[in-house]
């Protein structure tokens, strides 16, 4: 494993039983290391049990064990969820910049929105090893009342200089 993998892999073990969900994985989209807060997430209690999957390309039967009250109407809206974060993966490779992303996937039946935040791990040529990313939950309630104040101040604010 790359040194600079490796470091990261470390210390993302030493956070494992802190309440902080954030994985490391490699360019592929496989699971290298993840924290048990993490994989309570997928509600799986023995983060080792998903180290090795690749979560860009998770099977059909890997989706049902991850996500076990999804619908097989939803099975490929799941693909196409991970595909589009595949590509954000490649983009994060391909341009070594930090990305923020909203992931509504329903691992371990747990259906709100997870703000997802990945940031390229770099070697000592600058070329990206693979992926750090950290997750915290998010809720969008309220967000219509803070975009209508957004603008309604905006319009006073525009009026006001006419």
């Amino acid at each position: 494993m790359n040194k600079y993998l490796a470091y990261e892999v470390n210390e993302l073990q030493r956070l494992k039983d802190l309440p902080i969900m954030a994985s490391i994985v490699d360019n592929s989209g496989t699971l290298i290391a993840t924290t048990r807060y993490n994989a309570k997430l997928t509600g799986i209690d023995n983060p080792e049990q998903l180290i090795g999957v690749n979560f860009a390309a998770l099977s059909t039967e890997q989706i049902k064990w991850l996500m076990p009250d999804i619908t097989e109407v939803e099975i490929p809206l799941i693909h196409s969820g991970l595909a589009a974060q595949k590509r954000l993966l490649d983009i994060l490779i391909q341009e070594k910049m930090p990305l923020s992303y909203i992931n509504f996937m329903p691992y371990g039946g747990i259906r709100k929105p997870f703000l997802e935040t990945a940031f390229p791990i770099l070697d000592e040529n600058l070329q990206a090893v693979g992926t750090k990313i950290v997750v915290t939950e998010s809720s969008f309630y309220g967000q219509n009342e803070y975009f209508k104040e957004l603008f309604r101040i905006s319009s006073f604010h525009n009026k006001s200089h006419e």
